[in-house]
């Protein structure tokens, strides 16, 4: 369609719409075909990466975020109408956003762990944290390469979101500064927010599953690049727990029980801690260690932890750090 043509039908949808000020829209319109045509480009060509960097173009002679924003509606008008009448071929005002201008790229570029999060571009814009930068993305897909769930990770995204914002507050410039004491200090803000906010106090594991989130991410980030997460090395081979039994039970569990690979690695970690146990007693089979318990031979304190490792898998979710 002719660029005359074209604007000129814009004009009157515009008039049925009955804006007041339809001026600037046309005149938004036609300065973005003008750049197209400086830039040997066509607007059947525009792509979101296009407007994006016509956007930053345009940001240089505006002041304000109100303006960019009006410049950024007025083009969406005339781009989605193109649209409309098979002026462009593909939909260029997806994925393009003003909060994105200062971010090399913008939007479209970014191919992030976030996207598979979230879909609106504030969500990603604000849960980017560049304080936790390089640490935090990679931090991310490991959890999501670990099994765990989008709620437990949007869980993560908000608290490390708001201990984002408290450490800008207090002036924290590197991710170095985030000590111990800025954690706790942290907790006993969100604490505090808490009970103004409904009058009573959290419940007993509202702070310590924050405290498990934020240390463990502190701790991945002090082990990067170079250190990734050490594995947990298996105890010696057991008669009565050998590898070829757990591996068994292990299979039984993810088949019958449905048991995420998450929960099963803590199940073997919690049976690896029994093989010492009964190489200290001398117990070389699980029929001696049942018969020494039906004795009372075995101690209170040891009795519970046999029989919560073998009966009662842990839960998915981050462990409390006290």
């Amino acid at each position: 369609m002719d660029k005359r043509a074209l604007l000129k039908d814009f004009a009157e949808m515009l008039d049925r719409k009955g804006l007041a000020r339809p001026k600037p829209c046309l005149s938004e319109a036609d300065r973005f075909l003008r750049w197209l045509f400086a830039r040997r480009s066509s607007l059947y060509q525009a792509t979101p990466a296009i407007v994006h960097e016509y956007l930053c173009s345009r940001r240089a002679r505006l002041r304000t975020y109100d303006s960019r924003h009006s410049v950024w509606h007025r083009l969406r008008l005339f781009l989605r109408y193109a649209l409309r009448q098979g002026a462009v071929a593909q939909d260029p005002t997806r994925e393009v956003s003003c909060r994105w201008l200062d971010v090399p790229g913008g939007l479209p570029a970014y191919r992030g762990v976030l996207r598979e999060l979230h879909d609106k571009p504030f969500r990603l814009l604000q849960y980017r944290l560049p304080l936790f930068a390089p640490h935090w993305e990679p931090y991310l897909r490991r959890l999501l390469d670990e099994g765990y769930g989008k709620s437990t990770l949007r869980f993560v995204l908000n608290v490390h979101h708001d201990f984002h914002r408290y450490l800008l507050r207090r002036r924290v410039r590197s991710l170095s500064q985030a000590t111990r004491a800025r954690v706790e200090g942290f907790l006993q803000r969100r604490k505090a927010r808490f009970r103004k906010a409904r009058g009573r106090a959290p419940a007993k594991d509202y702070l310590p599953v924050m405290r498990a989130a934020i240390v463990k991410f502190l701790a991945f980030a002090s082990g990067q690049p170079h250190c990734p997460r050490k594995k947990t090395a298996a105890p010696p081979d057991h008669p009565a727990l050998p590898d070829r039994l757990l591996d068994e039970y292990l299979d039984f569990c993810r088949r019958h029980k449905g048991l995420k690979d998450v929960t099963l690695r803590g199940l073997r970690f919690q049976l690896w801690r029994l093989r010492p146990f009964l190489r200290q007693r001398g117990r070389r089979s699980l029929r001696d260690v049942t018969a020494a318990m039906s004795r009372n031979e075995l101690s209170t304190d040891a009795r519970p932890k046999l029989s919560a490792a073998l009966y009662n898998p842990p839960r998915d979710g981050f462990d409390a750090v006290s």
